[in-house]
């Protein structure tokens, strides 16, 4: 697997994909930008077919679509072969690395493989329980103008978060992320926020298309998932007081929040970003994260 690829003085380049304003919705075999898309799923049998039928039903061609099998112990392998799709195999492993920096390196395997076809005008992030609306990918693209870099629909599930983009089925403008850090997350706590900050950082925007549909698995906040959501707010920079407001309105759980937000043992900052964050959350609030 490839390190990942700091860039120090960040340019564009010239190659960024701009977008006309207002952009029409055409159809597959005429649209311009390429798409590729990347689905991790562990022991996901019962649900990964559909997601992958998801994929290849969009009304704008996605290709490859690669899933990144991470140690599954069931069929999820054999079925993303069957359905068609790049499968990349990593060892299985007894921890699950929901939420951990470890799915960093989920990921990157998957982008590793999209970069072996070259890159992409955008990358699709998938989790192996999500289903597109057929028109889900073309709908997003026509909306997202010069400026916004990473953009999600919604989902039926409620999300407090203003304009912030799902983790699984956002789309991210690909060439300006390669000419950032070589097309990588980092493999840290908070891995997947930093794309969004570091976008915005840029002088970016993202957003989130509540009307563009698709389905998920309910999600459930629980003491493990609050501790790491904490280890994640500090090493995205997030100051006190906003994690005291964050963990007053999590019930229970925001003891949890706040225990992880102080066990920074095996916390790596991401310093490229952390005082933009800080800075955005003492002047936007809750709303930016």
């Amino acid at each position: 697997m490839k390190k990942l690829r700091a860039r120090k003085d960040f340019q564009e380049p010239d190659n960024v994909v701009a977008y006309g304003n207002p952009c029409r919705i055409i159809s597959k075999r005429e649209h311009p930008y390429s798409v590729s898309s990347f689905v991790i799923a562990r022991d996901e049998e019962d649900e990964i077919g559909r997601t992958i039928d998801s994929l290849k039903s969009q009304t704008h061609d996605v290709h490859p679509i690669v899933v990144v099998d991470d140690g599954s112990v069931d069929a999820t392998p054999t079925i993303a072969v069957e359905k068609g799709c790049q499968l990349v195999r990593l060892p299985y492993h007894e921890e699950s690395y929901v939420g951990r920096p470890e799915l960093a390196n989920v990921c990157n395997a998957g982008l590793e493989r999209i970069e072996e076809h070259g890159i992409p005008d955008f990358v699709l992030q998938m989790g192996a329980d999500h289903i597109l609306s057929d028109h889900y990918v073309e709908s997003i693209l026509s909306r997202m103008g010069a400026n916004v870099k990473v953009a999600s629909g919604g989902t039926q599930l409620k999300n407090l978060n203003v304009n912030t983009p799902w983790g699984s089925g956002r789309i991210i403008e690909a060439k300006l992320w390669n000419a950032i850090n070589g097309m990588r997350y980092p493999v840290k706590w908070g891995y997947e926020s930093w794309i969004v900050y570091k976008v915005r950082q840029l002088g970016y925007d993202v957003r989130r298309y509540d009307d563009v549909d698709s389905f998920t698995r309910p999600l459930r906040m629980y003491p493990d998932k609050a501790f790491k959501w904490g280890k994640c707010s500090y090493a995205l920079g997030g100051s006190m007081p906003f994690a005291l407001i964050k963990a007053l309105g999590m019930g229970t759980d925001g003891f949890h929040f706040m225990k992880g937000y102080f066990s920074r043992k095996d916390v790596e900052k991401h310093e490229d970003v952390a005082k933009f964050v800080k800075k955005q959350q003492y002047e936007r609030g809750l709303a930016i994260c």
